[in-house]
């Protein structure tokens, strides 16, 4: 039996977060220094206008700084179109309440934090390292990305298609905070 057929009969069990298939890291280049991006980004302004031009329906944020850490609880209302979603996420409702927790703290010249989120009920988790690093030209964002699919069977099939979705509503996020520093 070839490689290809044994991993076929391979027994599976629940992969940690950090699986490759289920992980993203995107790094993105800032015309800005540190302290603008991360100012920019913990800016409870900036997010609930960031929520609207993203074509989000509703968002909310608290924010709260303690020394060096600063942490933000952020509420997306968000209505996906049927054909970016998988057929079987589609059964949850397209409707969907985000809840965000998000923290960061200093790290050397830099910031880094950590996200998560739960998409109403949606059987999604999303994780993320973050990191803004200085560079000689402003700064870099970096971001990796976790998805756990909770659904028995196929969730590891869906999470990659949930971390490409994902990547490219990143991507519109990013060029968004690109603008709005500009």
């Amino acid at each position: 039996m070839d490689s290809i057929a044994r991993s076929a009969y391979a027994p599976r069990c629940k992969a940690p977060m950090e699986e490759k298939n289920n992980l993203a890291n995107r790094n993105f280049s800032i015309a800005h220094d540190v302290s603008r991006v991360f100012k920019c980004l913990t800016n409870p302004d900036y997010i609930l206008a960031r929520s609207k031009a993203m074509g989000e329906l509703d968002a909310s944020c608290k924010i709260a700084r303690d020394g060096d850490r600063t942490s933000l609880h952020i509420t997306r209302t968000v209505c996906h179109e049927a054909d970016k979603l998988p057929k079987l996420m589609r059964r949850f409702g397209l409707r969907q309440t985000v809840v965000i927790d998000e923290q960061w703290w200093d790290d050397g010249e830099g910031k880094a934090g950590r996200f998560h989120a739960r998409p109403g009920n949606l059987p999604i988790e999303l994780e993320a390292d973050l990191a803004i690093t200085p560079t000689s030209t402003g700064s870099e964002l970096s971001i990796t990305q976790r998805c756990r699919v909770h659904v028995p069977l196929i969730g590891s099939t869906l999470e990659p298609l949930m971390l490409e979705q994902r990547q490219k509503d990143l991507d519109q996020e990013v060029a968004y905070l690109r603008e709005a520093l500009a």
